[in-house]
């Protein structure tokens, strides 16, 4: 579970910052990049926060989620807090 933060610019010349972290399973590499942060700060933000949910199993790294899933996952999220 590894991640990394990059810098980049943006077309019109704005500097931003792009997370990109390890989500692969059964030993199959594969990698979620996320972008637009301002500040390395909240980018460092993201990665802790997205390296937590990968640990625990809750990061959601599928773009097509349905309904059932998503509503039993929150479900159970939501349960251990209420």
């Amino acid at each position: 579970m590894s991640g990394s933060i990059h810098k980049y610019e943006t077309p019109n010349g704005e500097k931003k910052n792009m997370v990109m972290i390890e989500v692969g399973e059964s030993g199959k590499r594969r990698q979620k990049k996320k972008m637009g942060f301002k500040t390395k700060k909240e980018a460092n933000n993201y990665l802790i926060e997205a390296q937590l949910r990968l640990k625990n199993g809750i990061f959601n790294d599928s773009k097509k989620t349905t309904f059932k899933p998503f509503i039993e996952d929150w479900f159970k999220n939501i349960k251990r807090k209420v």
